[in-house]
């Protein structure tokens, strides 16, 4: 989506708005923790 975007307020929208999705969702930790226990 930010690749598509041509203004800077559309990318900073791009990216805030999944990453609030995320957040909304509880996921901002477990995307993580997916990534490093594996790794340990």
């Amino acid at each position: 989506m930010c690749f598509a975007a041509h203004t800077v307020t559309d990318k900073i929208l791009a990216i805030i708005l999944p990453i609030a999705g995320f957040v909304a969702l509880g996921l901002e930790h477990s995307v993580a923790n997916m990534f490093f226990l594996p790794l340990a």
